[in-house]
């Protein structure tokens, strides 16, 4: 099975302007004091660097692919200290591995084979190496209103409208916790990202505050239905 990204709508969606930047903003909060100073990071499809900024500095190298030219021109314009930016497609990159800390965020829904893409990322990483992935959560508050609002058929179906018109699957976190299994990965932790009640143009409405109280809320009371759900694995060895 083919493992290229199926979709590219770097000419319609900027991911710093889309409600989406608060899941990126909030995912870093969960990363950064993971990463230690000085490390290796592989980051795989940084878009155009949002993560990437909130990352580096402390002396830690971060290797950025990105399969979109101008997704990476916007990335390297940031002038990121300690940060180079690679346009390849994932299955056609190569490094020699040993990284610290590989970040799959947002990432491993849109492929037809995740679980081979998993797997290839956490080859990069050294033994005792850490892979960060975040996915969005089939179990989220909004999706199940929507399922028992006759909405939603199925929790994991998703379909963007044209003009990136896909339809692809969302994954339950066993099914993940499955593929890093299979590829030598052990799961340290899971944790919920953003309690999203609402729709995107809805919570985009709301103060930056409210927003620190919903993903307060999927941090405690509430994990298993944040918006995003974050995995912390650790390479075998």
């Amino acid at each position: 099975m083919s493992l290229v990204l199926n979709r590219d709508y770097s000419n319609t969606y900027d991911p710093e302007a889309d409600f989406d930047r608060w899941y990126t903003i909030f995912a870093a909060r969960r990363i950064a004091p993971r990463l230690g100073r000085g490390t290796r990071i592989l980051e795989a499809g940084s878009a155009t660097g949002l993560l990437t900024a909130e990352l580096c500095g402390e002396g830690r190298q971060i290797t950025c692919i990105e399969r979109s030219a101008s997704y990476a021109a916007l990335a390297r314009a940031r002038g990121l200290p300690g940060v180079t930016v690679v346009e390849a497609q994932l299955e056609e990159f190569a490094a020699e591995g040993g990284f610290d800390h590989v970040l799959a965020t947002n990432l491993l829904h849109e492929f037809p084979d995740p679980a081979a893409i998993l797997a290839r990322l956490a080859a990069q990483l050294a033994p005792g190496g850490l892979m960060h992935v975040t996915l969005p959560n089939p179990r989220s508050l909004h999706r199940l209103v929507a399922l028992h609002a006759g909405l939603l058929e199925d929790l994991c179906a998703m379909h963007l409208p044209p003009p990136n018109e896909q339809h692809f699957r969302l994954h339950e976190a066993a099914e993940v916790e499955a593929m890093g299994r299979a590829c030598g990965l052990e799961l340290l932790s899971r944790e919920g990202i953003l309690v999203k009640p609402l729709p995107n143009a809805e919570m985009a409405r709301l103060p930056p505050t409210v927003l620190e109280g919903f993903d307060a809320l999927a941090a405690g009371l509430l994990p298993e239905h944040g918006a995003v759900t974050y995995f912390l694995f650790r390479r075998h060895g």
